[in-house]
């Protein structure tokens, strides 16, 4: 597989801010091309050393060592990604939606960048003391709606498809990660 350009990752990114910001347009910045599918699993690289972050500081309380935890929710996130793009093709057939799994995988990838980059302002807030970890839980929650709804909105515009066949693919993320998250002791 070859890594994607940093042009491409611009252009990725920037299709990625105009759907966050609820433009269909955003898509057309995309790569969704089958290399541009391939290349877009390359953002697992960029999500991740900013995921161990945000798990860092909110796990810095727990009484499991810190690096047992970070390795587990390294191979958590990997697993993740992997099982929702295995799982979304049959189902993207199943919908009638076969033709456009390419260009929903790859703007769904490069969409976890902003997502998480959301999430790693709060973690920031209280590595730095301006929030206290309770603080830091809340603003957390608050950004979980948000991603929600923008995940859902990227996951529509992507399939091209209605509310609830997008609400479904957010629902089937959620459901793998709890469940990778329970297999792996991290709940």
């Amino acid at each position: 597989m070859e890594t994607p350009s940093l042009s491409e990752i611009r252009q990725s990114l920037a299709g990625t801010r105009e759907l966050l910001r609820g433009n269909k347009a955003g898509l057309t910045h995309f790569n969704l091309t089958e290399d541009g599918f391939w290349r877009s699993f390359f953002a697992l690289l960029l999500v991740l050393p900013l995921m161990l972050v945000v798990d860092g500081v909110f796990s810095a309380n727990e009484t499991t060592a810190l690096t047992a935890k970070l390795t587990r929710s390294s191979v958590n996130l990997i697993l993740h990604w992997m099982l929702f793009a295995a799982i979304a093709l049959p189902l993207c057939h199943a919908a009638g939606l076969g033709q456009r799994y390419m260009a929903f995988i790859t703007v769904y990838n490069w969409s976890s960048i902003i997502v998480v980059a959301m999430f790693l302002v709060p973690a920031l807030f209280v590595l730095s003391g301006i929030l206290t970890l309770e603080g830091g839980q809340f603003f957390i929650t608050a950004t979980s709606i948000y991603a929600i709804y923008f995940l859902w909105f990227a996951a529509k515009t992507a399939l091209e498809s209605n509310a609830w066949v997008a609400a479904g693919f957010i629902l089937l993320d959620f459901c793998l990660n709890v469940i990778v998250n329970g297999l792996l002791g991290l709940n």
